[in-house]
């Protein structure tokens, strides 16, 4: 295994434990698959997005994967797409930029449905790990839930 993928996997593995370490804010949790990598040849990837809820009508929200790590290759931007997926329980995204404040990320608003997000990872300035929020809203009352996942660009 060469250094740099050595330091990819490394940055990675600190990144998941950091965020394990950290009580995530509005209930969220750590999604069953915490790491998923972009691949270099890649121009897009999804991160899903769901709401869980109990009997008891108690919400969370869950990302998958939790670390996105974006494999930079040569440097073309890469659309990356958050889905609200899972049944239509009534949530929606609420209406911001996912990202915003970073010269890396160029973010739009929700589409029209609020069932879907996107950024585009410039791959800019120097920073390479971004904690962000997530920010759901049920559409019935306008309660929210955030979940603060993380990208690390490489």
């Amino acid at each position: 295994m060469d250094n740099k993928r050595m330091l990819q996997h490394c940055i990675v593995a600190c990144v998941v434990v950091l965020a394990g370490c950290v009580t995530p804010m509005g209930g969220g949790q750590l999604a069953p698959g915490t790491s998923q990598v972009c691949p270099a040849e890649a121009n897009s990837c999804q991160i899903d997005v769901r709401i869980d809820c109990n009997a008891l009508a108690a919400c969370t929200g869950v990302v998958d994967p939790k670390v996105l790590l974006v494999n930079k290759g040569n440097g073309t931007p890469k659309v990356i797409h958050w889905k609200l997926t899972g049944s239509d329980n009534g949530y929606e995204f609420k209406d911001q930029k996912v990202i915003t404040g970073e010269q890396a990320f160029d973010c739009d608003q929700p589409g029209p449905h609020k069932k879907e997000v996107t950024c585009k990872d410039l791959f800019q300035g120097t920073k390479t790990t971004f904690e962000y929020q997530i920010h759901v809203v049920k559409s019935s009352d306008g309660s929210e839930i955030s979940v603060d996942p993380w990208i690390v660009n490489s």
